[in-house]
């Protein structure tokens, strides 16, 4: 196994999933259906913004119902370091700590950074 960071070539390169070869797909040139687009609307969430500091913190609802009370939330941890994402975490695990407090749940929060540093959070009664 190698690791590190550089440019790999390869050449007669073959993918295979659940053991069928897969072809690169053409690019979609048509508008979604409107099966396609019903799908969207039930599934996707848009986001007002990535600002951590936001008064408006609607758009971030429905992750109260999806997160419910689980002990554990998991943020995806991304090699490309965008301030973007960095933003929208912070604005995740803030909403995250205000309704954890806002139920009376007093449980930490636990981010690993991309150099395997751990921070914690505590969902105690503090402002944010």
């Amino acid at each position: 196994m190698v690791s590190g960071e550089g440019t790999a070539w390869f050449d007669d390169f073959e993918l295979f999933v659940d053991g069928k070869k897969f072809f690169d797909l053409e690019p979609r040139l048509t508008e979604p259906t409107l099966q396609e687009l019903t799908w969207l609307k039930k599934y996707i969430y848009p986001l007002n913004t990535v600002d951590p500091d936001a008064p408006d913190h609607k758009d971030l609802a429905v992750l109260g119902g999806l997160v419910g009370s689980a002990q554990v939330v998991a943020l995806e941890k991304l090699r490309t370091v965008r301030v973007e994402i960095f933003k929208l975490k912070h604005r995740i695990i803030r909403f995250l700590q205000r309704i954890r407090i806002s139920m009376g749940s007093q449980q930490k929060l636990i981010c690993r950074n991309s150099y395997g540093q751990i921070s914690t959070w505590s969902t105690g009664k503090e402002t944010l």
